[in-house]
């Protein structure tokens, strides 16, 4: 790899990019979404949440396994990387769903995550109303206190419609990135309403799970799906309110990400690629030349 290359990345197409990272995760279709989600984090150029997460997953690439005893699927992803282990229990969840109505998996000791929008977008393209929360190790202090009691907690909610509905967010004011250490107190986003919401995760979290997130321990993750009743007259209704939402002056959520990661070719930091940077340096430059020679 040259260091032109690597400051300079090399242009892929995005489809090619993710067909690399969910062989390298392991070729289901589990990894493969999780690689559609760590390409649109890298496309929408958030910081922490894209391609520099497969850093994390050498060591952490045992296929993800979800139990289901109940209704409620369980995945202990302890020896599973972080994005692969939201992906099936997105995908468990979501086929649970569109057979059933409803399904819900919840999953413990997960590591770092990335976004969880294209989990819920995944889910709501597939007819499926599609929540996905995770209660992170805490970090927050709570509205009018004064220690760290809850994590960032960030929640997606996605519903089928044209264009797809999209909410993203953390309940707090800033990731865990932006924290210098252990000391140092993140707020909650909004005050009481950042609050409260960051603990209705929790609740939904820890109350299937009954354990609360530690640094050592990782994150728990629920993925809840619902399907419609009439999935024509949902996605009419929701489309209805995404004119009204636009039509109001306000910005639909979501859509700058969607526009983002739309695009078929992107340009890519190679040292962000992390354990794929050579086969994706060799397949960018091999289409550069058969280019060349075509012209």
């Amino acid at each position: 790899m040259t260091n032109a290359a690597a400051t300079d990345g090399v242009e892929i197409e995005v489809d090619q990019l993710v067909s690399i990272i969910g062989r390298y995760l392991g070729g289901g279709n589990a990894e493969v979404l999780a690689a559609q989600a760590l390409v649109d984090s890298e496309a929408a150029h958030d910081p922490g949440f894209g391609l520099e997460l497969l850093a994390e997953s050498v060591g952490l690439r045992a296929a993800p396994v979800v139990e289901q005893a109940d209704l409620v699927g369980r995945l202990d992803a302890s020896e599973c990387f972080g994005p692969t282990a939201v992906a099936a229990a997105t995908i468990h969840a979501v086929d649970a769903a569109s057979r059933d109505g409803i399904g819900m998996v919840r999953a413990t000791s997960v590591g770092r995550l990335g976004r969880l929008a294209p989990y819920a977008r995944w889910g709501a393209g597939r007819g499926v109303v599609t929540w996905v929360v995770a209660d992170a190790p805490p970090a927050v202090a709570p509205h009018g206190g004064n220690a760290a009691v809850l994590g960032t907690n960030p929640i997606a909610i996605a519903a089928p419609g044209q264009p797809v509905l999209v909410a993203d967010f953390a309940t707090s004011a800033a990731t865990e990135m932006a924290r210098r250490d252990d000391s140092h107190l993140l707020a909650p986003r909004g005050g009481l309403i950042g609050t409260l919401v960051s603990l209705m995760v929790a609740v939904l979290t820890g109350g299937v799970s009954g354990r609360r997130p530690t640094r050592a321990a990782g994150r728990t993750v629920a993925v809840l799906a619902l399907r419609p009743d009439d999935i024509e007259e949902t996605s009419a209704w929701l489309d209805r309110l995404a004119s009204d939402f636009v039509a109001s002056g306000a910005r639909l959520p979501g859509r700058r990400v969607e526009a983002c990661s739309g695009a078929p070719t992107m340009r890519v930091d190679l040292e962000r690629c992390g354990p794929v940077a050579a086969e994706v340096a060799t397949y960018a430059n091999n289409a550069r030349r058969s280019g060349s020679d075509r012209t």
